[in-house]
């Protein structure tokens, strides 16, 4: 067992719901790996079930502790706030939304100890559909894969991400001005200040992707917000005319009807693989 500390990050907001968070809590209790802390962020009011739930929790483990805003402030607010408190080796990104399956940490962790150049780390991801059928969602696994696919994609799967502390010291905080897209925004300061970043070839969390999710990402302020991100991110890191080209494809697809974009979301795979061919 590590003696190294991890701590595990989990804002709430109102939008999350009771079975999500107590499934989500439950994939964390039963971790192969142990040695961890949970921070929880009420980011503004919560439900008065999922908050009854978590302050009952957080009364039975002294493991778990909380930070609380009168209002939403958003993820990225939320997640600096947490992170400027947390004093562990390792810091576990988590929605409370998703579940992490029972050898996340074991195998993200060990693989950070075994690799101590890796400052960040992913996994793949299976995304459960509203007809029950899972989508297995693959992702860069080196450093130099990572590089490449950030000209298309983000290239590593925010849920999924366990850090070094010192990647923030190299990287910064999550920058706050670049709405619904702060992970973009927080990797393209990692690879500015040559922060390695890799993915482990397992799939290690499950989270929806249901016409919900594609509502929530319909938000046109959120579209245009992360439109504007992703030609900043070609332009810093020189991607050139393709990068700027597949950000207005993005685009377009983003303001296509919802059934189109769900075509798309499980064409990524197909897509990628393409990519990566040229």
């Amino acid at each position: 067992m590590s003696s190294l500390k991890t701590t595990i990050i989990v804002p709430v907001y109102i939008g999350n719901k009771l079975e999500e968070v107590e499934n989500c809590m439950n994939s964390l209790f039963n971790q192969t790996y142990t040695n961890f802390d949970i921070l929880l962020i009420f980011d503004g009011k919560l439900t008065l079930d999922v908050e009854s739930y978590l302050n009952n929790i957080l009364q039975k483990n002294k493991k778990i502790t909380k930070i609380s805003f009168d209002e939403n402030v958003g993820l990225a607010k939320a997640l600096n706030r947490g992170i400027k408190t947390i004093q562990s080796d390792f810091i576990v990104r988590v929605d409370a939304d998703s579940i992490s399956k029972p050898n996340r940490l074991e195998l993200q962790i060990n693989h950070l100890i075994s690799n101590p150049d890796i400052d960040v780390l992913g996994s793949m991801i299976e995304e459960l559909r509203d007809s029950g059928k899972m989508y297995f969602q693959k992702m860069p696994l080196t450093h130099k894969d990572c590089v490449y696919e950030f000209k298309f994609r983000n290239p590593i799967s925010h849920p999924t991400a366990i850090f070094r502390k010192t990647f923030f010291e190299k990287a910064g905080l999550y920058p706050t001005k670049y709405y619904k897209d702060e992970d973009s925004a927080l990797w393209l300061n990692g690879f500015l200040n040559n922060c390695i970043f890799a993915n482990l070839n397992e799939p290690l969390v499950e989270c929806k992707l249901d016409n919900e999710l594609l509502d929530r990402r319909k938000d046109l302020k959120g579209i245009i917000s992360t439109f504007i991100n992703k030609v900043r991110i070609v332009y810093k890191l020189k991607f050139g005319l393709i990068g700027y080209l597949f950000a207005i494809f993005r685009l377009i697809i983003m303001l296509s009807p919802r059934s189109i974009l769900m075509k798309s979301y499980l064409l990524r795979n197909k897509i990628w693989k393409m990519i990566k061919r040229k």
